[in-house]
């Protein structure tokens, strides 16, 4: 039960490194299953590819894209190769 008379701290969840991607991509929602991080890290991940699916910003669901990480580097590819845009 609250206390009317204590305030409870505001904290802003952490945001995740498919949110990150997503965010400055222009995406909706950017799910990577292949890429083995606990949802709640924030990090680079290992230098390799990962298979991914996208929502763009006109809510369009995108069954593949490639992300590549290399050093603190990230790609996004559609299904036939081409670098993402942000939409």
């Amino acid at each position: 039960m609250l206390k009317p008379d204590v305030l409870a701290p505001f904290t802003t969840p952490p945001t995740t490194f498919t949110e990150q991607v997503a965010e400055q991509a222009g995406l909706t929602a950017l799910s990577c299953p292949t890429l083995a991080l606990d949802d709640t890290i924030a990090t680079m991940p290992s230098q390799d590819r990962y298979e991914c699916e996208y929502v763009d910003g006109k809510g369009r669901a995108h069954d593949t894209t490639l992300l590549v990480a290399s050093g603190d580097k990230v790609w996004l590819y559609d299904d036939q190769g081409k670098p993402l845009k942000g939409e």
